[in-house]
C-alpha cells in the first residue's frame, strides 16, 4: 500500500511540474507546476488553519452586541417604529435620478452573485417562526389587505444558541470567495452539476450555452408563487440555490458556467493525458482565482466608490472569515437602493433591440420592456426566449439608480413572496432582517465601529458629502422621534454619499472581504499554498469581467466597455440624455399583479370532511355489517332446519302436492304467507312459509260440520269448523284456489261425504265481514279467560280491561256463549293437548255429550284451587284418576297419577322405581294389603301433606305466579257490582256442593274434615323451604347442617354508610385487581401526560406544538399511549405463561384469572386513545395542509417533499407511509372491536376468529405507521420487544402442540345437544382439574380454535369434553362426529392446546367451596368431582375441607353423564366432603299442583329409598331456581371459623350475575368474604 501511494504520488507530481501553455482572455501564459496541489473544498473546510471556521452552515459572526428585546432571542426593536411605516414615509418614493457616478446595472447585479457567493440566510427558521407587521393606513398593502398583516419568516439560526445565550443565525453559504455560487457548497451538489466528460460542467445537450435542465429535482429556492406548485424539472440546475430570482442574476450564473467548461474545453485540448477530474479541478481552480480577484479588487472598489483596497500581505491565521449580521443584515443591502425599476434590454449600447434610438420611436419598443415583478423566477423557457446578450448589453449600458436611501416603488409593493401573501416590501424585510438577527440600533453600531454617533437627525448633513433633504429627515424624524431609535439599515442609507455608502456601511463592507481574502488559504495570491506560479497569479490579475465576457459572449463583450461598472450614456450616446432614459423607464406600465393571499388548504375540505366522516360512521357501518352477518348466519340455520323439516313435511302430503297462500287474520294486518295441503290422514295441514310449523289442522274425520265458502273472485275460500277459528286463504292464483279444492273433493270422496252439501258461495267482502280468524279467536279468548278468573277470584274488575263488555253487547254474547277446546285448554295451562293430565283434566269437566267446555264448566275448576280447601283439591284429583268412577284409586291410577304429572315436567320414571314409590305409599299410610283405596283412604295418605296441597293451585299461561290463590284481605264485593252492572248472568257465587267436580262415593270422616282447611284459606304459608319460597327439597342431607336462620346484622342506615360499606366490602373483594388496574391506569395517564408535556413544553423549539396547536399533546400523548396498550395486550393472552405462573408464588399477589377481563379493559383503553390519536391527528391535518411548502419540507425533513410540490391532505393521507398505514389501521381496528363484541362472537363466532386474526396485520401496520418519522423517530420498539418476545415464545409452545393430530377413542350425542368426546392424553400433558384446553378439528379447517373445559381428570390416561352444539362451529362438531357421517369407522382427528388454567382449578385453596355450575357450565366441576372422587379413593390430604356441589339443570335427563360421575362422588366420599343439591328448573309455578304432587313423590321416595326419585342419588333434589343469597348467608353459622369462602359458578350470564350478584350483597355486611370466580358459555 505504502509503495502503491509513493507510485501514484510521483505520477502526480511529474504530471504538475509539467509546463502546459493554455489561452486565458486571449493572453498566452507559461505555467510551471507544484510538486503538489491541495484544491479548495466545496464546505469551507480546510480554508483557515481553525477547521470550524468558514464552514458552509457555520454562525454568522457577531462583532456587534447583540440587542434582542429579551436578551436572548426576541426581534430587536420592540419600541422602533413599524417597519412598513418607514418604509412608506423614509425609503419609498421616487428616486433622484441615475447614479452620480455612472455605476450600471451590471454592477449591481454582479454584487447580487456576489452576495450569494458568501453568505445565504434566506431559509426560514426551523422550525418556521414567524411574526407579523400590522399594515399601516398609509401603505399600498393597505388597499388590498385592509386591517390585515404581512408575514415574516425568521432566519434559520444555530438550535444550540437562543436559549441561554443569545441567537445566532447561520450561514448556509460558505464565507469565502470559493465559487460555491457556481459549483455548490456540497460535493454532491457539485457532482450533479458536472458532466463527468472533459471536466465540464453540465449543460444542454446541444452543447449550447445553457445550463442542463434541473431533471436530478436538486434543491433550489424557488418559492411556490401557484397554487399548482412548480416543477423542478423546468428550471436549470445551478450551484446557486437562489440562482433564478431574477433573469439578470442567472446571466451571471450562466457566465460563469459558461466560462468553467471554456477552460475545461482549452485545458482538455493542451493536455489530453488529463483525465476529467483533473481538468474539473483545474478549470475550477482558475475560475475561482478569477472570481477572488475580480471580486475585491475591481468590483468592490467600484461599488464603494474608492479607488482601490489594501494590498494581499499573505493569511493571517487569527483572521475570522465569518459573515458579520450587520454586512449581512444591514451594510450588503446598500445595494437595494441602487436597483432600477427595470432594465432595457438592448441590441447595442444605444439602441433597444433593432435600429437607432435617435431615428427610431421610442413608445415602440415598451411593448419589449417589463417590470421586476414579472421576470422573478422564470422558468428555463421563459429564459429562453430572451437574448443573453441583450441582458449584459442592457445591464451594462444603464445607469443604477442615484446613489441615495430611496428604494424603487416596484420593490416596496411588488417584491416577491409566498402564495399566502404574494407581494412584500424590500425595505420592511430589510428592516426586519436586522432586527430579527438582534441588530443593534444605529448609533450604537457607530460606537462600536469607534465613530461619533448621531445625536440629531440635522447631523447627518455634517457628515462628509452626505446631503439630505430637510423634507426627507422631517419625514425621518417624525416616524423615529429620536435617532437613538434608528435602526441600523435606515441609519447607514442616510449616510450615503454621491459616490456610494457612506463611513459605516463602508467600513463594514471593506472589513468584511478583507477578512474574508485574509483569512482564506487557498487566495489566489497566498504564494504558500503553491496553487499558483508567479505568472499565473499575474495572469489571473490582468484578468478582468470584460475579458470574461469576451471569451463567453464576444458579440456582448464588443458593444460593452472594459470598465463593465460604468457606463457614461451622453458620451457612448451622443443626443441621448439621462432624461430620455428616464422617460423610457417612467412610461413602463406597471403591469404586476395585485397582493393575493392563498388558503392552503383550498382543495383538500372535500376530502378531508369525507375521510374523517368515513372514519366517524366507520363503527355505525360495521355494526350494520355486523347485524347484516348474523342475520345471514341465521338465515342460513334457518334454511338448513327448514329443508329438513320440509322433507319431513312433504312425506305427509298426497304426492307432495302443497300450494302457496295468505293466511288472512283482519283488515289491520298483513296476512300470514303459508303452505296449504292435504295429507295421507285426511288432515289438513296449514304450515308457516319460513318455518314449516303447523299453524292450523282439521282431521275430516273428526268434523261432522265442515263447512267450505269460496269467494266468487275465485282468489278466497274459508274454512270453518264447530269451535275452531275461520280459515281464510287468498291464493295468488285462481288455479291453486281450484286445485286445492280439488284435492278437497277426493278427501271428501274417501271419507264417503259429498263436498257439494258443505260448500257455500258468497262475495269476497261479505266472507271477509262474518270470518272469525284466529287473531279474533284469540281475542275473544282472553276476554272469556279474564272475565272466568275475575269471577273465580272475586277480582275488582275495575283492575280489568272490560270496557268492551257493555250491556247486550256483541262482545259479552261472544264471552258468554265462548266454548273452550282441548287444545286451547292446554295452551292456558302451558301443557300439551296429549298430556295425560289435560285428558283427565278436560274428561273431568266437560259435559260427556260435547268436546268442549263452557264458561261455566271451566269457572266450576278454577273456583276449586282459587277458594276450595285441600279437601276439594284432593277429591278432584280422585275423580280425575277414577276413570271407572267406582270410588277408588288402585295401584295402577296412582301409577297413571304420577306419570301424568312428571310428562307434564318431561320427567320419567322406570317401572320398577313407579312400582317402589306406590308400594311405600301404601305401606306408610297403612293400606299395604289393599290395591284400592276408597276417598277417605286416598285422603289419609295425603293427611301429612294437606297444608301443601291447600296452598296448591294451576298456573295458567299469561298470568302471573300466585294469582289462582286468594289473598288476605281481598275485597269480594267488587266482582258483584261491577259483573251485574256487564250482564246479568255474571253472577258472584260459591262452587255448589253438588258440583260433578266434587262428588264421591262416600262421606269423608269427621276425623279428616277437622284436617281441612277452610274455605278462605287463611293458614300459615308454606314451611320456609331450603333455598327459596318456590322450591321443594327432599330431606337434609346427613352431611350438612346449612340452615336458613339469620343472625341480626347491624347494617348502616344512612345512605352515605351504606354507600360506604358497599365500597369497602368491594374493595376488600377485588383488593388484586382494583390494585392493578389502578396502576396501569396510573401509568397509562402518567405516559400520556408525559409524552403530552414532552411536545408541549419540551420540544417547544421543534415548533410543531406552534404549528398545530393542541392536536399534537393529543396525537402525541394519544400515540405513546396505543404503543403501551398494544403491547400490553399481547402479555395478557400468553396464556402459557400465564398458566405457569398461576403455579408460582406471584399467583398470591397477580390476579391471573382476571387476565381476559384486564384484555378487555386494555382494549378499551386502546381504542380510547386511538380515539384522541384520530382527533389529534385531524387537528394536525388540517393545520399541517394550512403551511406552505417550505415550512413543511422544514418540519418533515424525513419526508421527502419536492421544493415547490403543493401538498394537499390526499397526500398526507393516501400517499405517505404514515397516511396509509392509520387509514388500513381505523379500518382494521374497527372490523377487529365490531366482531369482538358479545353479540358477535354469540352469532358469527368464525367472523369473530378470521378477523381477531388480523392481530398480525395491526402490529405491522403500527411499525410501519411510525416509520413515517413525521413528528419523532420511531419507539414502538422499545414497548414491544419484551411483550413481543414472550407472546412468541407462548405462541412457539402451543405451535409445539398444535401441530400433533389427537385421535378421537370414543364419541357420543348426548341429550340437550351435547356432544362427548374422547381423545388421546399427549405425552407430557399435565393440567389440573378445572382447566380448559382449546382445540380444532381437522374437518372443520383446523385453524379455528375454541375453548373447552376438560371433563376428565388429572389422573385419567385419556382426556374428553363435554361441547354443547350452541353455535355455528360447535353444531358442525356434533355433526361431524355424528356416527351416521363417520366414514371408514374412524372419527376425525383433532388439535390441541393447552391446558390453560382459571379460576376454577384453586377450588382447593378454600376452606370451604362453593361450585355453581347451569346447563353446560357443568363441565369444570365434573373434572373437579372425579378429582375429588381420586383423591378420597387414595385417601389424599385436600386442604379445603367442605365443598358444596349446586347443579341447576332443566331435569336431570339433559346430563345423566353427570348424574354418574355424582353418583361415584357420593360412594366414594367417605369423609362427606361433598354436599350436592340438585336443582330441575322445568317446573311449572309456584305451589303449582302439578309440582306439588312432584315434591310429594320425591319426598316420599327420599323417606323409603335414601335416594331421590327422579336421579338416583342422595343427592338433595329441588324443584325450583335456586336463592343464593340465602343460601350463602347459611353458611356463615354452618362455617363460623371460615373468613373467606370460595364461590366458582359457569353456566349462562344469568346463572353467574345471580350468584355475583349474592357474593357482591353478602359483602357489603360485615362477616367473611365470598370470593366469587366465574366463566361464562
Amino acid at each position: 500500500m505504502i509503495l502503491r501511494f509513493q507510485m501514484n504520488l510521483y505520477c502526480t507530481l511529474c504530471i504538475l511540474i509539467g509546463t502546459t501553455t493554455f489561452t486565458v482572455s486571449k493572453q498566452s501564459v507559461n505555467t510551471t507546476r507544484p510538486y503538489y496541489i491541495e484544491y479548495s473544498s466545496y464546505d469551507g473546510l480546510g480554508h483557515s488553519l481553525h477547521n470550524m471556521w468558514g464552514l458552509r452552515d457555520s454562525k454568522l459572526l457577531r462583532s456587534i452586541p447583540a440587542a434582542y428585546s429579551d436578551g436572548v432571542y426576541m426581534p430587536s426593536g420592540l419600541y422602533r417604529p413599524n417597519p412598513l411605516n418607514i418604509s412608506c414615509h423614509i425609503t419609498s418614493g421616487a428616486s433622484s435620478g441615475f447614479s452620480k457616478m455612472n455605476k450600471n446595472t451590471l454592477l449591481v447585479f454582479f454584487g447580487q452573485f456576489i452576495v450569494d457567493e458568501i453568505v445565504d440566510t434566506r431559509d426560514a427558521s426551523c422550525p418556521p417562526e414567524k411574526f407579523y407587521i400590522k399594515i399601516p393606513n398609509e401603505h399600498k398593502f393597505y388597499s388590498k389587505m385592509g386591517n390585515g398583516e404581512m408575514p415574516f419568516d425568521r432566519s434559520r439560526y444555530d438550535m444550540t444558541t437562543g436559549k441561554s445565550n443569545s441567537r445566532q443565525q447561520t450561514n448556509a453559504a460558505t464565507p469565502w470567495i470559493d465559487g460555491s455560487a457556481i459549483y455548490g457548497s456540497s460535493k454532491v451538489r457539485a457532482n450533479i452539476l458536472r458532466e463527468f466528460q472533459g471536466g465540464r460542467l453540465a449543460g444542454e445537450s446541444d452543447n449550447s450555452f445553457w445550463p442542463a435542465a434541473n431533471m436530478d429535482g436538486i434543491e433550489m429556492s424557488i418559492p411556490t408563487r401557484t397554487k399548482d406548485g412548480h416543477n423542478f424539472a423546468s428550471f436549470f440546475k445551478l450551484g446557486n440555490r437562489h440562482g433564478h430570482q431574477n433573469p439578470y442574476l442567472l446571466s451571471f450564473q450562466i457566465l460563469w458556467l459558461n466560462w468553467h467548461n471554456h477552460l475545461a474545453d482549452t485545458l482538455s485540448q493542451k493536455h489530453p493525458e488529463w483525465k476529467d477530474e483533473k481538468i474539473y479541478n483545474e478549470a475550477r481552480k482558475w475560475v475561482i482565482a478569477c472570481l477572488q480577484k475580480i471580486t475585491l479588487y475591481d468590483w468592490l472598489p467600484a461599488y464603494l466608490g474608492i479607488d482601490s483596497i489594501t494590498a494581499y500581505t499573505g493569511q493571517s491565521h487569527h483572521v475570522h472569515p465569518g459573515i458579520s449580521h450587520e454586512f449581512q443584515s444591514a451594510a450588503m443591502r446598500y445595494g437595494h437602493t441602487l436597483i432600477p425599476k427595470a432594465i432595457i434590454p438592448r441590441g447595442s449600447p444605444c439602441q433597444y433591440r433593432k435600429g437607432n434610438s435617435t431615428t427610431e420611436d421610442v413608445s415602440s419598443q415598451i411593448s419589449n420592456l417589463s417590470s421586476f415583478c414579472n421576470s422573478y423566477f422564470l422558468t428555463m423557457e421563459n429564459m429562453k426566449k430572451r437574448n443573453i446578450t441583450e441582458l449584459f448589453i442592457g445591464m451594462a449600458s444603464q445607469l443604477a439608480s442615484s446613489e441615495d436611501h430611496k428604494i424603487e416603488d416596484e420593490f416596496t409593493s411588488h417584491l416577491y413572496g409566498p402564495l399566502h401573501f404574494t407581494a412584500r416590501d424590500l425595505a420592511a424585510v430589510d428592516i426586519l432582517r436586522g432586527r430579527d438577527h438582534g441588530l443593534p440600533t444605529y448609533n450604537s453600531a457607530r460606537q462600536s465601529h469607534k465613530m461619533a454617533p448621531i445625536e440629531t437627525f440635522e447631523a447627518f448633513n455634517d457628515l462628509d458629502n452626505v446631503t439630505i433633504n430637510i423634507t426627507e429627515l422631517d419625514k425621518v424624524k417624525q416616524i423615529y422621534k429620536d435617532t437613538s431609535r434608528l435602526d441600523l439599515i435606515i441609519g447607514g442609507l442616510l449616510e450615503t454619499t454621491d459616490s456610494g455608502p457612506g463611513q459605516l456601511f463602508q467600513s463594514i463592507i471593506i472589513d468584511q472581504f478583507l477578512r474574508i481574502r485574509d483569512a482564506d488559504r487557498f487566495w489566489y495570491e497566498n504564494v504558500e499554498n503553491g496553487l499558483f506560479t508567479a505568472s499565473e497569479i499575474s495572469t489571473i490579475n490582468n484578468t478582468t469581467l470584460w475579458h470574461i465576457l469576451d471569451s463567453v459572449f464576444p458579440a456582448a463583450a464588443s458593444k460593452i466597455d472594459k470598465d463593465v461598472y460604468h457606463f457614461n450614456l451622453e458620451n457612448k450616446c451622443p443626443g441621448w440624455s439621462l432624461e430620455s432614459d428616464q422617460q423610457l423607464l417612467d412610461s413602463i406600465s406597471n403591469t404586476c399583479p395585485d397582493i393575493e393571499t392563498y388558503d392552503y388548504f383550498k382543495g383538500s375540505e372535500v376530502t378531508f370532511i369525507v375521510s374523517f366522516a368515513c372514519i366517524l360512521i366507520a363503527w355505525p357501518t360495521g355494526c350494520i355489517l355486523l347485524f347484516i352477518a348474523a342475520q345471514f348466519r341465521a338465515q342460513i340455520d334457518l334454511l338448513i332446519k327448514q329443508k329438513q323439516l320440509r322433507r319431513e313435511v312433504e312425506e305427509t302430503f298426497i304426492e307432495t302436492k302443497r300450494y302457496k297462500a295468505f293466511e288472512w287474520c283482519s283488515a289491520k294486518q298483513v296476512p300470514h304467507r303459508v303452505h296449504v295441503g292435504v295429507t295421507v290422514g285426511q288432515e289438513i295441514h296449514v304450515l308457516c312459509w319460513e318455518s314449516n310449523q303447523v299453524r292450523y289442522h282439521l282431521n275430516i274425520n273428526e268434523q261432522d260440520k265442515l263447512g267450505i265458502i269460496l269467494g266468487l273472485g275465485g282468489y278466497l275460500m274459508k274454512l270453518t269448523a264447530p269451535n275452531k277459528y275461520d280459515l281464510v286463504l287468498r291464493y295468488n292464483k285462481k288455479r291453486h284456489c281450484k286445485s286445492f279444492y280439488g284435492d278437497l273433493t277426493i278427501m271428501y270422496s274417501r271419507a264417503g261425504r259429498d263436498i257439494k252439501d258443505w260448500t257455500t258461495t258468497c262475495s269476497d267482502d261479505e266472507l271477509l265481514l262474518n270470518a272469525m280468524t284466529r287473531e279474533m279467536r284469540q281475542n275473544t279468548l282472553e276476554r272469556f279467560l279474564k272475565v272466568v278468573f275475575a269471577q273465580a277470584l272475586n277480582e275488582d274488575l275495575d283492575q280489568v280491561d272490560f270496557r268492551y263488555l257493555t250491556d247486550h253487547s256483541q262482545n259479552a254474547r261472544q264471552v258468554l256463549n265462548f266454548r273452550m277446546t282441548r287444545s286451547e285448554f292446554a295452551n292456558t295451562f302451558d301443557m300439551l293437548p296429549s298430556s295425560l293430565f289435560v285428558e283427565q283434566m278436560f274428561d273431568l269437566i266437560r259435559n260427556r255429550e260435547e268436546e268442549t267446555i263452557s264458561f261455566r264448566e271451566l269457572l266450576d275448576l278454577l273456583v276449586i284451587f282459587a277458594k276450595g280447601n285441600a279437601e276439594d283439591k284432593l277429591c278432584l284429583m280422585f275423580n280425575m284418576y277414577d276413570v271407572t268412577k267406582s270410588g277408588q284409586l288402585g295401584r295402577e291410577q296412582f301409577k297413571l297419577m304420577f306419570r301424568s304429572v312428571m310428562e307434564g315436567l318431561n320427567n320419567s320414571l322406570d317401572a320398577e322405581k313407579l312400582c317402589q314409590l306406590v308400594d311405600s305409599m301404601f305401606e306408610k299410610g297403612g293400606f299395604k294389603e289393599k290395591d284400592a283405596l276408597s276417598f277417605e283412604d286416598f285422603m289419609s295418605l295425603m293427611q301429612s301433606n294437606l297444608d301443601d296441597i291447600g296452598s296448591a293451585c294451576l298456573v295458567v299461561k299469561g298470568f302471573a305466579r300466585g294469582s289462582m290463590r286468594v289473598k288476605k284481605g281481598r275485597k269480594k264485593t267488587n266482582l258483584s257490582t261491577t259483573a251485574n252492572k256487564l250482564h246479568p248472568n255474571f253472577n258472584q257465587f260459591t262452587l255448589p256442593a253438588n258440583s260433578p267436580l266434587l262428588l264421591r262415593k262416600s262421606p269423608v270422616p269427621s276425623s279428616i274434615d277437622s284436617c281441612s282447611t277452610p274455605s278462605t284459606p287463611t293458614a300459615s304459608p308454606l314451611p320456609q323451604p331450603r333455598f327459596r319460597a318456590s322450591s321443594y327439597s327432599a330431606s337434609k342431607s346427613p352431611t350438612s347442617d346449612v340452615h336458613f336462620k339469620t343472625r341480626t346484622i347491624r347494617i348502616p342506615t344512612t345512605r352515605f354508610g351504606i354507600a360506604w360499606l358497599n365500597l369497602v366490602r368491594k374493595v376488600e373483594n377485588h383488593m388484586q385487581q382494583i390494585f392493578f388496574v389502578s396502576v396501569y391506569l396510573f401509568l397509562v395517564l402518567g405516559i400520556f401526560a408525559n409524552k403530552a408535556y414532552e411536545f408541549l413544553v419540551e420540544r417547544e423549539h421543534t415548533g410543531y406544538r406552534q404549528l398545530a396547536g393542541i392536536g399534537l399533546p393529543l396525537s402525541r400523548g394519544g400515540a405513546a399511549v396505543i404503543m403501551f396498550t398494544f403491547s400490553t395486550l399481547i402479555l395478557t393472552v400468553c396464556r402459557n405463561i400465564i398458566t405457569k405462573l398461576r403455579e408460582t408464588f406471584l399467583n398470591q399477589f397477580v390476579p391471573f384469572d382476571s387476565h381476559i377481563q384486564f384484555h378487555k379493559l386494555v382494549a378499551v383503553i386502546a381504542m380510547v386513545f386511538t380515539v384522541v390519536h384520530i382527533i389529534g391527528h385531524g387537528i394536525n391535518f388540517y393545520h399541517i395542509c394550512s403551511q406552505s411548502t417550505e415550512d413543511l419540507i422544514c418540519l418533515f425533513r424525513d419526508v421527502y417533499i419536492q421544493d415547490g410540490q403543493m401538498l394537499t391532505f390526499s397526500f398526507w393521507m393516501f400517499k405517505s407511509v404514515t397516511g396509509i398505514t392509520g387509514v388500513l389501521l381505523c379500518i382494521i381496528l374497527s372490523i377487529m372491536y365490531i366482531f369482538a363484541t358479545q353479540y358477535a362472537r354469540r352469532r358469527v363466532f368464525s367472523l369473530f376468529w378470521v378477523t381477531h386474526s388480523l392481530y398480525v396485520v395491526v402490529y405491522v401496520l403500527i411499525i410501519f405507521h411510525g416509520t413515517g418519522a413525521l413528528l419523532q423517530r420511531p419507539t414502538f420498539y422499545r414497548y414491544i420487544l419484551f411483550p413481543a418476545s414472550l407472546f412468541v415464545v407462548d405462541k412457539l409452545i402451543s405451535l409445539s402442540r398444535r401441530k400433533v393430530q389427537i385421535p378421537v377413542y370414543e364419541a357420543k350425542l348426548l341429550p340437550s345437544h351435547v356432544t362427548f368426546l374422547k381423545f388421546k392424553r399427549p405425552k407430557n400433558f399435565d393440567y389440573k382439574s378445572g382447566q380448559w384446553v382449546r382445540i380444532a378439528c381437522n374437518s372443520l379447517g383446523g385453524n379455528e380454535y375454541h375453548p373447552f373445559t376438560l371433563t376428565s381428570a388429572p389422573h385419567e390416561d385419556a382426556l374428553s369434553l363435554h361441547v354443547r352444539a350452541i353455535g355455528p362451529w360447535t353444531k358442525n362438531l356434533r355433526r361431524v362426529f355424528d356416527a351416521r357421517n363417520i366414514v371408514d369407522f374412524y372419527y376425525p382427528k383433532i388439535y390441541l392446546d393447552g391446558p390453560y388454567g382459571e379460576g376454577h382449578q384453586d377450588w382447593y385453596q378454600f376452606d370451604v367451596s362453593v361450585l355453581v355450575g347451569g346447563g353446560i357450565g357443568v363441565t369444570p366441576f365434573a373434572s373437579i368431582l372425579k378429582d375429588i372422587v381420586y383423591k378420597s379413593s387414595i385417601r389424599s390430604n385436600i386442604d379445603c375441607q367442605k365443598v358444596y356441589f349446586i347443579w341447576v339443570t332443566r331435569t336431570q335427563k339433559q346430563f345423566e353423564w353427570l348424574t354418574d360421575i355424582i353418583r361415584e362422588v357420593e360412594e366414594c366420599d367417605y369423609a362427606h366432603m361433598v354436599d350436592t343439591h340438585i336443582f330441575i328448573t322445568q317446573f311449572y309455578s309456584d305451589f303449582d299442583l302439578r309440582t306439588t304432587v312432584m315434591y310429594i313423590c320425591e319426598q316420599q321416595f327420599q323417606q323409603v329409598a335414601g335416594r331421590s326419585l327422579f336421579t338416583g342419588l342422595r343427592a338433595n333434589t329441588h324443584f325450583g331456581r335456586p336463592e343464593f343469597t340465602q343460601f350463602l348467608h347459611s353458611l356463615r353459622n354452618e362455617h363460623k371459623q371460615v373468613a373467606k369462602f370460595g364461590v366458582f359458578s359457569c353456566g349462562p350470564g344469568g346463572l353467574t350475575k345471580a350468584v355475583n350478584d349474592a357474593c357482591i350483597r353478602l359483602n357489603k355486611e360485615d362477616g367473611p368474604l365470598y370470593s366469587h370466580h366465574y366463566e361464562n358459555f
